[in-house]
């Protein structure tokens, strides 16, 4: 990154906060859009400079883009509300090609993207690579497809250098979606889970994706590269939750159950789990890292009992 000042998008989300915490520390001036002022009070009490904006709105993405030599985009709508295919491609597609716009005309020279391994397919997924087919099975698997398609472009054209990032499951500190999920399923006087809780999942803290990200702005290197993140070591579902009992000092007593009877439960609203998390949690889902530890030089050092650790006593 020639210049010192980047921005981010998403700075008040999991992977956007850490990743503007990791910046601030390494020197860089982070400048963050946000769309409320709730959300410029607390990234500003962090020494983030803010700018109102919008990723449908083109106008506010130049200002915000203005000065940068950097950009990094981790904003994006999410799966677990119920949202429109339209809004989703609008957001996560459009919006991307809008600030991949801004970032050319205002002189960045390379925009790391965090898209999502939900790129391969539902499941299940085995060590998928990064040549593997790209297979959409709802609208934010497509609007990911689409945005990372649109961000090939830009670089294949030449005006921006571009990184994308797909990870499966991050955690962390801050994290309000799969940890309060644990929280409240370690409540359950039993915690039902679909085939023993057997499939294996992938995750990667989200520390660790941030400096993922950073090193390869740092590398600044022409063209596109596309990385799987994540630490490398698969944990059952039944170990993710054991992992959280004990860091919190609980005693959780499972039962196995089928993925007919949990849907129907989750679909009473039984569970603490939305649809889409539930046929996560049922399927395996694993990628290679190869490209990660070889192409890009990066290694994750945050083992998984260690991150959850710090992600729930922080």
């Amino acid at each position: 990154m020639s210049r010192a000042r980047v921005l981010v998008t998403g700075a008040t989300g999991l992977v956007g906060g850490h990743l503007s915490s990791r910046l601030i520390e390494r020197g860089f001036d982070v400048c963050a859009i946000v769309r409320s002022e709730e959300a410029a009070r607390i990234l500003g009490s962090r020494g983030i400079l803010t700018v109102r904006g919008d990723l449908t709105q083109p106008e506010s993405l130049a200002r915000a883009c203005s000065g940068c030599g950097a950009v990094f985009h981790a904003a994006a709508l999410l799966d677990d509300a119920p949202i429109s295919r339209e809004q989703m491609l609008r957001v996560n597609a459009a919006g991307t090609e809008a600030l991949a716009e801004a970032a050319s005309e205002a002189g960045a020279s390379h925009l790391v993207f965090v898209s999502s391994a939900v790129v391969y397919g539902a499941g299940p997924v085995h060590g998928a690579r990064e040549d593997a087919p790209l297979v959409p099975h709802s609208a934010y698997s497509e609007s990911k497809i689409e945005a990372e398609a649109i961000l090939e472009r830009f670089a294949r054209e030449g005006t921006l250098g571009v990184t994308i990032f797909r990870p499966y499951w991050v955690y962390g500190r801050n994290d309000q979606r799969f940890l309060p999920f644990l929280r409240r399923a370690l409540e359950m006087p039993q915690i039902p889970l679909v085939d023993g809780g057997k499939a294996l999942q992938d995750s990667i803290d989200a520390t660790d994706l941030a400096d993922a990200m950073i090193h390869a702005a740092e590398r600044g290197e022409k063209g596109s590269a596309i990385y799987n993140a994540s630490d490398g070591v698969r944990h059952s579902v039944r170990q993710i939750i054991e992992t959280a009992a004990q860091t919190l000092g609980r005693s959780p007593r499972f039962t196995d159950v089928t993925l007919e009877f949990a849907r129907e439960a989750a679909r009473q609203s039984l569970l603490p789990v939305t649809a889409e998390l539930l046929e996560w949690l049922s399927h395996d889902h694993s990628v290679d890292t190869t490209r990660l530890r070889h192409e890009l030089g990066f290694t994750p050092r945050i083992g998984f009992e260690e991150g959850m650790r710090l992600a729930l006593l922080s």
